[in-house]
């Protein structure tokens, strides 16, 4: 998975503020775009914003930027975001296990449909593999399909 990482350093006083412009604005119109947010997080000492989106791939990044910059829904608000923010990073991150595994097995997204259907034939042998629960359950994830995810990791757990 290619992530990014992207960390605000928001302005004293404005983050209860911003998290409400994030949420009601930014976040759906992400969302709308196949931007999916993966998570957001403060860490109040610093007054840092810290939100994780994730991408397809690397190449995908310059696009998806852009064509959120380029929306019109963004024209009313997206001027706002230099009030709240003094300070933005952003670094584009890879899931350590998924590195890995791409580099032992050669993995692609490509794959997770296949990933998918080999693993739903080996449950369907041997229902009571756990195993073939949490790989299959990790495709899901990959392929952004949470709700059937964490059904497999439940049902690898049980």
């Amino acid at each position: 998975m290619i992530c990014q990482l992207r960390i605000y350093t928001i302005l004293p006083g404005m983050m209860d503020s911003w998290i409400d412009l994030f949420n009601q604005r930014i976040r759906p119109l992400l969302d709308e775009l196949g931007i999916p947010v993966v998570n957001a997080w403060v860490n109040a000492e610093a007054n840092e914003f810290i939100w994780v989106r994730r991408f397809n791939s690397r190449e995908e990044i310059p696009g998806k930027s852009a064509e959120y910059l380029a929306r019109l829904e963004r024209a009313p608000w997206g001027h706002l975001t230099a009030l709240y923010i003094a300070k933005a990073e952003a670094r584009v991150v890879e899931e350590v296990e998924t590195a890995r595994q791409d580099a032992r097995e050669g993995f692609t997204v490509d794959d997770l449909d296949t990933r998918i259907a080999g693993f739903t034939l080996l449950i369907d042998s041997y229902p009571d593999d756990a195993h073939a629960y949490h790989y299959r359950g990790r495709a899901y994830f990959h392929k952004g399909e949470y709700a059937l995810a964490i059904a497999d990791y439940t049902q690898a757990i049980a």
